[in-house]
């Protein structure tokens, strides 16, 4: 396999900052693809996927679960109800699949031992060079640069690699829900009860968190208490996977509320205040930024703040819509 790295984001060229593309062979890639598109039509009939997923599926967008978040914002500012959303960005998310993880995702949507063992043990096999504008190397990096142990990952550029992560992510969303964490919503005009664990869409997950005692009598547990339980859990999981979470594009909300003289405001961040931790990828604890309220993150293309202004957002979109205008 020949691995091509590019700029994510134009001008930035340090090693770090680049997002690798593994290229296959065209033959070998062209069954991947195909593996991945049985992978998901048999997964979406028999119904093998988180509602929290949207990423690589058909008749989901990321712009739709924008508006979800924007809509959980609404119904938590309308009802004055305590949450957290924490958005947790994954590192290198293709690339740290472990195959057993891989494996029995795909076997439990219908594949093969066959298939699977074709697809993943070519993967391990691969001697990987690194293609440039000076040509390409001739070192390579194999499984026996790793003590002869299997390479993970399956690839950004590999066909099945979109599929193989929804599948992946789906049990660790299920495994949160029943734990009872996420959000517990109720509709202030219909009095519908809603209930989610998050918003992802591939690897950019925003864990949501609320005060339970809309549902319950009593609330279960203090609102950060359980931000800070929901975020570990789900980072222990992302682990187990073969991932990692990176605190440092990671971000999170705490919504709250006070009142002044009849007149109600979001709580701001203040000196003092608990700090939301998490394992970064060689397992130490790292702080996740707070964010105030009122001012929005570029998550999933758009810029959300959870106190509903459009300012942010208003002044983004017309900055795109002036460079546009002037190319």
């Amino acid at each position: 396999g020949v691995d091509v790295m590019i700029e994510k984001k134009p001008g930035r060229i340090q090693v770090t900052e680049l997002r690798t593309i593994l290229l296959l062979e065209a033959d070998f890639n062209q069954g991947n693809k195909k593996v991945g598109k049985l992978l998901m039509t048999n997964a979406e009939k028999f119904g093998l996927l988180a509602p929290a997923q949207y990423g690589s599926r058909k008749f989901f967008t990321a712009i739709i679960q924008g508006l979800n978040k924007r809509l959980t914002f609404d119904i938590l500012r309308q009802r004055k109800q305590q949450g957290g959303l924490v958005s947790t960005d994954a590192m290198a998310c293709y690339e740290r699949i472990i195959h057993i993880a891989a494996s029995l995702a795909m076997q439990r949507a219908g594949a093969t031992p066959s298939v699977v063992h074709c697809m993943l043990d070519t993967l391990q096999r691969l001697r990987h060079f690194i293609k440039s504008a000076y040509g390409t190397s001739v070192k390579y990096f194999d499984a026996d640069d790793c003590s002869g142990f299997p390479i993970g990952g399956t690839g950004q550029g590999s066909g099945a690699s979109p599929a193989i992560w929804a599948l992946v992510s789906t049990p660790i969303f299920d495994a949160m829900r029943r734990r009872g964490y996420g959000g517990f919503l109720t509709c202030p005009i219909t009095g519908e009860k809603v209930t989610f664990v998050g918003y992802a869409f591939v690897d950019d997950t925003d864990l949501g968190v609320t005060d339970t005692s809309i549902w319950y009598d009593e609330s279960k547990t203090n609102i950060f208490d359980a931000i800070q339980e929901s975020v570990r859990l789900w980072e222990g999981f992302i682990r187990v996977s073969g991932g990692a979470i990176q605190p440092d594009k990671s971000h999170w909300y705490l919504i709250d509320f006070e009142w002044k003289e009849g007149n109600w405001f979001y709580k701001k961040p203040k000196v003092g205040d608990p700090k939301l931790v998490v394992h970064n990828h060689c397992g130490e604890y790292e702080e996740i930024k707070q964010v105030d309220p009122s001012e929005g993150r570029r998550t999933v293309g758009v810029w959300l703040p959870p106190d509903g202004t459009n300012t942010q957002p208003y002044a983004y979109m017309l900055d795109e819509v002036n460079i546009w205008c002037d190319k």
